[in-house]
């Protein structure tokens, strides 16, 4: 992202200092003998000096002070960052002006204080016009910046000559700059791939890191300021514990295991604060024309705990130095977010629909085919089987939801059925939205069927009639008996 800026004209002077080296900015007009001389110049217009901020194109973008239609993809403008100008004393109808201007440095010049000093904003497209100039040299120097747009360092200084030379020798009055800028950017999102595999706590939970490497400002034809540091900092929300660090890749080559460091090293219990840190061989990687590139990561972590409102965000900081005696600029990521949810179920009598069934058993599944069958039941923290308690209920969970937030459909239905009812083996389904396993979870009832007994013999009306019919018949057989026994005594 090296964009190189012609402020300058069609004389492309090697100015001393940070003038054509950092700011990338060019005078125009050069020497008195050019084919446009000061002669040519119209003293009585004035001018302007467009100034455009925008993140480091991809490749070298020359400019001779007209607008450029062209800037790569990845050259974003950057809104709100602050430009002063300055007119200098050099008198660009003096013909002797012209012959020193080559020389001239923002360090170097005078500043005329009859000019008031002009301090503008960029605009949502990266531009600032500054109109009405009287003809002359001016120093634009860029000051403040929102800390969000990842400025690692000010463009240098520069001095630009209005009227401007162009190629055609013709002298354009409207200037617009392109400034060099050292910008960091880093970005921390859900891993929508594996989050679509993630289904209980336990599962893996991955974060995808995407940061861009600034670019050190040159401080020669081909040389650049140091970078010093590219650390990356990441402290976990404590219902997040670190399992690893993988796939560190730089322009989309794997980087060697000694070009960075990661603590902590091992496998954490929740809220570690992981580091990401380039080494010095890591470094070298990234100076000089190789930088202002990708450097990308995985977070590799686990859910633990209650989840609490279900809702998980995680931010990266990434931290660089460049150059001598400069302090770590921070740039923190925007949130991403990872969505959890539960539910519950109330194991009731089917005949009454308030006795709670305690010691039902069921298991959760991620598609209605795995539920019929049995198959891949849903592990939860190592458990897969879920009991309702002596209340009837209980609550399953966490439960990852779709990586946008929105509720993800899961499957379950009974594996056992309490002492005395009738298996159920209904596949449900239910939709598990973002929210707290102990507070209010969706709940879901499923009743249950008593089991028949066999039959118990010489029961009911008819077993009564039997006994009683069987009696009376007893009874009439012993008084026939005792009627015989007495007519043959008498006999």
């Amino acid at each position: 992202m090296n964009t190189r800026l012609s402020v300058f004209g069609k004389r492309v002077a090697a100015l001393a200092g940070t003038v054509a080296l950092a700011a990338a900015a060019v005078l125009g007009g050069a020497a008195a003998a050019n084919a446009a001389t000061p002669g040519n110049i119209d003293f009585t217009k004035t001018g302007s000096i467009t100034v455009h901020k925008h993140t480091e194109p991809a490749a070298n973008t020359p400019n001779d002070g007209t607008p450029v239609t062209n800037l790569p993809e990845d050259n974003k403008p950057l809104e709100g960052v602050e430009f002063k100008i300055e007119k200098t004393t050099i008198n660009l109808q003096d013909p002797k002006a012209w012959d020193t201007l080559s020389e001239q440095t923002p360090g170097s010049v005078a500043i005329d204080s009859s000019f008031a000093a002009q301090t503008k904003a960029t605009a949502a497209d990266g531009s600032i016009a500054f109109t009405g100039l009287p003809l002359g040299v001016y120093l634009v120097t860029e000051m403040n910046a929102p800390a969000d747009l990842g400025i690692v360092s000010k463009a240098a200084p520069f001095l630009v000559v209005l009227p401007m030379n162009t190629d055609a020798d013709e002298w354009n009055y409207d200037v617009h700059a392109y400034p060099k800028n050292s910008v960091s950017q880093v970005e921390k999102t859900i891993n929508a791939e594996q989050d679509a595999k993630t289904f209980g706590q336990g599962d893996i939970v991955t974060w995808d890191v995407d940061s861009l490497v600034p670019m050190a400002p040159k401080t020669g034809e081909n040389t650049y300021e140091t970078i010093n540091k590219v650390s990356y900092s990441d402290k976990l929300d404590a219902r997040l514990a670190f399992e690893s660090v993988t796939e560190v890749m730089y322009n989309g080559v794997a980087l060697d295991a000694a070009d960075y460091t990661v603590t902590p090293t091992a496998a954490g219990t929740g809220g570690e604060t992981v580091v990401v840190t380039l080494t010095d061989s890591g470094l070298a990687k990234v100076q000089g024309a190789n930088g202002g590139k990708q450097l990308t990561f995985k977070i590799n972590t686990k859910v633990v705990g209650d989840i609490g409102d279900g809702v998980i965000t995680n931010t990266v900081k990434q931290i660089t130095n460049i150059g001598t005696g400069n302090t770590d600029t921070e740039m923190p990521s925007e949130e991403s977010k990872d969505y959890w949810g539960s539910f519950s179920i109330l194991k009731v009598d089917q005949d009454t629909d308030t006795k709670v069934l305690e010691g039902a058993e069921f298991q959760v599944f991620a598609t209605a085919e795995d539920a019929t069958a049995g198959n891949n039941p849903i592990s939860i923290n190592g458990q897969n089987t879920f009991t309702t308690a002596a209340d009837g209920t209980v609550i399953i969970g966490g439960l990852n939801l779709n990586a946008d937030g929105t509720a993800r459909t899961y499957y379950f239905k009974e594996t056992k059925a309490p002492a005395g009812y009738v298996l159920d083996e209904t596949v449900r389904e239910v939709n598990v939205t973002a929210g707290n396993t102990t507070v209010a979870p969706l709940e879901v009832t499923v009743t249950n069927d008593e089991q028949d007994g066999p039959n118990l013999p010489l029961t009911g009306a008819t077993g009564t009639m039997l006994f009683i019919g069987g009696g009376l018949a007893l009874v009439a057989l012993a008084v026939g008996v005792a009627m015989r026994n007495q007519r043959r005594a008498r006999a």
